[in-house]
């Protein structure tokens, strides 16, 4: 096989080990607005010391804890990428929740290459679209692919928390990126619509119903109002 082939290979095989790892229901977050996404300014993977949560961020993010404190007996770990937006958002809910928490290296944002510190006018609409491989960064099978990994490493994370209480099993809350989600979407067949800073998306899985697509089990989601 070619280099393209190989990396759709390990594309395909990824999201299947993902998609029998993941409990039935979890929970997404983007972090919260930052400095960059205030300038309308593409940060990707590259831009993690200049793209730092606004102090309204800091805020919202606090005021989400209670919340999330509030669903601990649904969520039983938070899982959050390495890059410093998404590893203070997760801090300063969990300042309040008081979960157990684990960081997950390849849940950082996709490395977008020339597109990084460009005008989110310029290239956002391709990116989140899932129609264009950055010059200079991480093609859209890669990165979905290590994209997957980092799910799946959330899900070992989990497992020793999954006990049931009442009648569900415990879950996760994952905090991470636009384009980590943008990812996730095309790992699950979900629908290509956008996802805002601090807002929490519920995604479950589907009872009896595959993906026409890949015969894959059918997922949902949900922005949650808080």
């Amino acid at each position: 096989m070619n280099t393209k082939e190989t990396q759709e290979a390990a594309f395909v095989d990824a999201q299947h080990r993902l998609v029998a790892e993941l409990p039935d229901s979890f929970f997404y977050l983007r972090h919260g607005k930052t400095t960059d996404n205030q300038a309308e300014i593409i940060s990707g993977g590259e831009r993690d010391h200049e793209s730092i949560l606004l102090p309204e961020s800091i805020e919202e993010a606090s005021r989400l804890g209670a919340t999330i404190e509030n669903m601990r007996e649904y969520i039983a770990l938070i899982c959050h990428s390495p890059m410093i937006r998404a590893r203070d958002t997760a801090r300063y809910i969990n300042a309040t929740a008081n979960i157990p928490m684990i960081e997950i290296q390849k849940l950082h944002e996709w490395k977008v290459g020339n597109c990084s510190g460009r005008k989110n006018q310029e290239f956002s609409g391709p990116l989140s679209n899932w129609e264009y491989d950055p010059d200079g960064g991480e093609s859209r099978t890669v990165f979905a692919t290590r994209v997957a990994e980092g799910m799946e490493e959330c899900c070992r994370s989990l497992n020793p928390y999954r006990a049931r209480t009442a009648d569900k099993p415990r879950s996760m809350l994952v905090v991470a990126h636009a384009g980590v989600w943008w990812a996730l979407r095309e790992l699950l067949g979900l629908e290509r619509d956008q996802i805002h800073n601090c807002v929490p998306i519920q995604v479950e899985r589907v009872p009896n119903q595959t993906n026409n697509k890949d015969g894959l089990p059918r997922w949902q989601h949900r922005a949650l109002s808080l």
